[in-house]
């Protein structure tokens, strides 16, 4: 950025804000022309979501913005040594992609698109959770249990909302393929 000033001797110097023509800088400017770059922006409406408890919309920040503590950062910290096995998360910066990625499904059923839409954070969400009791307290649930995990909170978060009124959640979990892929 800086590469392109020259500066000539006998002129003054002055600042002229790139986005509004040479005018003042304003947020409103600033905004627009941060965004206008590809990925800047976290899909905010995707993270920051009220179907979900708010503990599990900051984890989804945290992951977005490459803050998750993981293995490498633990180690800087102390918190684990180098030989520590128990520790597998994928890499955040392809689970921004997948969040930024996850699109909507195409159905007309209200509730599948709900559905859906929580799938990407309840399985980021006990995957987390499954990670933290293997490594701080020594406790490893089967793949089965934690796959049931993330069929429970899918319809837990959902509970509330209109789309999912007059389904239980015990038939959401039992029946997960058929509220799914089949729905009435």
């Amino acid at each position: 950025m800086l590469e392109q000033v020259k500066l000539q001797p006998g002129v003054q110097d002055s600042r002229i804000w790139m986005w509004n023509k040479g005018k003042d800088f304003s947020v409103r400017t600033c905004f627009v022309g941060i965004s206008s770059y590809p990925n800047y922006f976290c899909p905010s409406e995707k993270i920051w979501n009220t179907i979900w408890p708010q503990k599990v919309a900051f984890f989804m920040w945290t992951v977005y913005k490459h803050k998750i503590l993981t293995y490498d950062k633990l180690m800087v910290r102390g918190r684990i040594g180098p030989n520590d096995a128990k520790l597998a998360w994928c890499n955040p910066r392809k689970m921004a992609s997948a969040i930024e990625g996850w699109g909507s499904i195409n159905t007309l059923s209200r509730r599948v698109k709900l559905i859906y839409s929580l799938v990407p954070s309840a399985i980021c969400w006990t995957l987390w959770k499954e990670r933290n009791n293997r490594i701080f307290e020594d406790k490893i649930q089967p793949v089965e249990t934690v796959i049931n995990q993330v069929k429970v909170n899918v319809p837990l978060w959902a509970e509330g909302s209109e789309e999912m009124k007059g389904l239980a959640i015990e038939n959401v979990i039992v029946n997960w393929k058929t509220v799914i892929f089949e729905p009435p």
